[in-house]
């Protein structure tokens, strides 16, 4: 059964879960990469701005998600985390912030999170928010080589 078939076989609940779970692990590899790099910026090329990347934007996906789990009030930072995901999505997209393979699949699960908690359901494609979220952050993992396959098999099999 291959990683799309799984999903769907989650209820909503379960993906979610896996998602933060998932996410949780690529932290510390995100945490690693803006820790080396320093500085996590770029120039846009249509206007020449400069543009600095939150470090902390993934961990506060995660603090999101768990506040929402928690049924807290999360609609300041979701607008927070929405606007500061922007222009780096846009920058990713067009060419102008070149990162790590790993990093970037890292980076666009915790945007496409966000997503989920701000009510997207489907990606443009049709597929279901959270798969999207749960194939980028395998990826990632996998890409980094710090996870391997078995690891994150073993992981999906106790959300079976």
């Amino acid at each position: 059964m291959g990683l799309k078939e799984f999903t769907v076989t989650l209820n909503e609940e379960k993906r979610f879960e896996l998602s933060i779970k998932l996410i949780k692990l690529g932290l510390p590899i995100w945490n690693e990469y803006a820790i080396k790099k320093k500085r996590l910026e770029y120039v846009d090329t249509v206007v020449g701005m400069h543009h600095k990347v939150d470090r902390k934007i993934i961990t506060r996906v995660l603090e999101t998600a768990d506040n929402l789990k928690k049924k807290k009030s999360i609609q300041n930072e979701l607008q927070k985390l929405k606007d500061d995901f922007n222009d780096p999505i846009v920058a990713l997209q067009d060419l102008d912030w070149k990162i790590p393979k790993h990093i970037e699949l890292i980076f666009y699960s915790a945007y496409n999170l966000t997503e989920k908690m701000n009510g997207k359901s489907k990606t443009s494609f049709g597929d279901e928010q959270l798969y999207l979220v749960i194939n980028q952050i395998c990826n990632g993992l996998s890409t980094s080589k710090k996870i391997n396959f078995n690891q994150i098999n073993e992981i999906l099999k106790k959300f079976k």
